[in-house]
């Protein structure tokens, strides 16, 4: 849940500095009293007189009759894809309040995170108002937008009220869909006998399923006469379970975060961020690690294989939160699509050797694929994948694979750094380990 970390000011009432306007107006009041000597004169200095308490007065009724709403397009969006969210304002007193100042939280300039922004409106006796905002996020989780608080000022600006309004949307903001090429299946004429009276589900031929066609989906799964009837494709689906376990892990760490002045340069991320992403990198890094955990998932159940993607996530414990492990065992695509949005706004955890501590989680381990996907390789890193992919070759896994996805465009070119990095891939390679390098959109295998 990202949300703007600036709180507002917390005083209920507030002097301005336009304040000086009532002691003027109080003195004024007093000489004009005093020259005239008329009860108008004195009615008019006991009016300014008693002017503050009336102002006050009015003030507080605009907290309990000023009502606010919000309202968004939808609650989910890709990246970068603009929304509009309404903030809604309605005055049910018969008192009119001409100078409000709505604190709204909307994205900022990057799409980074909210931001608190002031807007200015006024409230007619028994009327109301809207505000529409066009609100774009260029990260994927779940943000809050919405109203935070209202500021009501009296007709001199003199002093000012806090209106606690708390009115926010949740918006759920995903991952991009890239997809990987197909791995290779078997025909069906090639398959032994016994394997497929061994495998898990139903019969390679045995319909399970019709669902609407996705990208990526093969033409020759399309139910044709079915799709003649409507107005929107239908794909065949079959339980081509193969027997294969294949489970995914994600790396979400925040790396960058963690560096400190007593970080060992050893340990340290051989690649440098740019200025302008040093603030963001982490949330870049996982972005791209989740959309090409995404397209592992995918790819591996085209494949007719099964599917148990693993990650850290955040459970609140009071005011604070607890990092704990999630699983989610798919078995065909449909599995995933359910899972989407759940994984696609999984937040960014400080939970250190997350590769370890997922992997130990394995429990099927023979003839199964372990692929480990993130976006930031160090020295400690290539360790732990190293001894991981030593441990679960000795239980008898079939393959170890890492999907390095890092942008380099995110980065300083340095060769120093990208010779580092190739140290580290052959480190890997010697393991036993398949490298796949991800970078603008490509996907290809590594050789050091």
């Amino acid at each position: 849940m990202r949300k703007s970390a600036k709180s507002p000011d917390s005083r209920l009432l507030k002097l301005t500095p336009r304040v000086w306007i009532y002691p003027i107006l109080l003195l004024s009041a007093l000489l004009f009293a005093q020259a005239l000597k008329m009860s108008v004169s004195y009615m008019v200095f006991l009016f300014v007189l008693l002017l503050p308490l009336t102002i006050i007065l009015q003030l507080l009724c605009a907290r309990h009759f000023i009502n606010v709403a919000v309202r968004c397009d939808s609650e989910t969006a890709e990246k970068g894809q603009p929304l509009t969210m309404t903030a809604i304002f309605s005055n049910a007193c018969i008192l009119p309040f001409a100078f409000v100042e709505a604190e709204l939280l909307v994205s900022d300039e990057r799409g980074a995170r909210t931001v608190p922004r002031r807007y200015t409106l006024a409230l007619a006796p028994c009327t109301g108002c809207e505000i529409n905002q066009t609100v774009r996020f260029a990260f994927r989780g779940e943000y809050l937008v919405g109203i935070r608080c209202l500021y009501v000022y009296d007709c001199f600006r003199t002093i000012r009220i806090r209106v606690d309004a708390e009115s926010y949307a949740s918006l759920f903001v995903l991952p991009r869909r890239i997809t990987f090429a197909p791995r290779p299946i078997a025909a069906e004429s090639e398959l032994n006998t016994q394997t497929v009276i061994r495998a898990i589900g139903s019969d390679n031929t045995e319909l399970s399923d019709i669902r609407t066609y996705e990208s990526g989906d093969s033409l020759k799964r399309i139910h044709w006469k079915l799709s003649s009837k409507g107005e929107e494709l239908l794909v065949k689906e079959y339980s081509r379970n193969n027997g294969n376990h294949v489970y995914v892990f994600s790396d979400l760490e925040t790396h960058y975060a963690k560096i400190s002045d007593d970080t060992e340069p050893d340990l340290l991320p051989p690649l440098t961020p740019l200025p302008e992403y040093a603030d963001v990198i982490d949330e870049l890094n996982a972005d791209l690690t989740v959309e090409h955990c995404l397209a592992a998932v995918q790819r591996e159940l085209w494949a007719a294989n099964e599917v148990t993607l693993s990650w850290f996530a955040r459970r609140p414990m009071g005011d604070d939160y607890e990092e704990m492990p999630v699983q989610l065992r798919m078995v065909s695509p449909s599995d995933l699509n359910m899972a989407w949005r759940r994984f696609a706004v999984a937040p960014l955890t400080a939970h250190d050797k997350q590769a370890s501590a997922l992997s130990s989680l394995a429990s099927d381990t023979t003839g199964s694929s372990l692929i480990f996907v993130t976006a930031c390789l160090d020295a400690s890193a290539v360790a732990e994948y190293t001894r991981i992919a030593g441990a679960f070759s000795h239980l008898g896994a079939h393959a170890v694979e890492l999907i390095y996805c890092a942008d380099t465009t995110l980065y300083t070119h340095d060769d120093a750094a990208d010779a580092k990095i190739a140290r580290y891939i052959a480190q890997l390679s010697g393991a036993g380990i398949t490298v796949y390098g991800c970078n603008a959109d490509t996907f290809s295998s590594v050789h050091p």
